[in-house]
């Protein structure tokens, strides 16, 4: 079954589409009204920065000034957790729910299965059914996860904050399944 994320952001399992775990989100938690265009390409740069650390491998030149205090931060993550990489950004299918979506980062922290999300210094309540998700989207790939964390990089440093309610992955489901009814009346009943 071939998975495809396109530039627009557009998952596709085989030919059929299918709704990001973001998408998904977004009915229940809508996007900032700040967002930029300036802004999410900071952010793909500042993910491809932090994948590229948390796979270990060393760069042989700087980040972007306007990232470098977020990659310090991560850096300072890494060095002080130890995460073990599993995987990291890699596009995953849930079969079960129908969402694709990709996992900022896989991997143990002392030697717990865990799922993190990448976030700026603010924090949000999405961010906890958003680790959900991943939970429920790595899990349908066959592997475990013990623990959820949002990393919040700060100017320098970070915060690792724990989403611990096992309720959460339920909520998910729920999401999920609203999102499904809202999108069937969206795409089969309009006059």
């Amino acid at each position: 079954m071939e998975i495809k994320l396109d530039e627009n952001h557009i998952y596709h399992v085989g030919n059929v589409r299918k709704p990001s775990v973001s998408k998904v989100l977004d009915l229940y938690f809508p996007p900032t009204g700040f967002y930029s265009e300036e802004g999410r390409e900071l952010g793909i740069a500042s993910h491809s920065w932090f994948d590229f650390l948390a796979r270990g491998c060393e760069p042989t030149e700087e980040p972007d000034e306007r990232i470098a205090d977020e990659v310090a931060a991560f850096r300072k993550f890494l060095a002080e957790v130890k995460p073990l990489f599993i995987f990291g950004e890699k596009i995953l299918y849930d079969d079960v729910l129908g969402v694709c979506g990709k996992p900022d980062l896989y991997c143990e922290i002392q030697g717990r299965p865990s799922v993190i999300d990448y976030k700026p210094r603010n924090s949000n309540v999405r961010w906890i059914a958003q680790t959900a998700a991943y939970q429920c989207l790595i899990a349908a790939n066959g592997f475990p996860v013990l623990d959820r964390y949002a990393l919040r990089l700060l100017p320098g440093n970070y915060r690792l904050d724990q989403h611990k309610d096992k309720n959460d992955l339920s909520r998910w489901r729920a999401f999920v399944a609203g999102f499904k009814a809202r999108d069937f009346y969206e795409q089969n009943l309009r006059s």
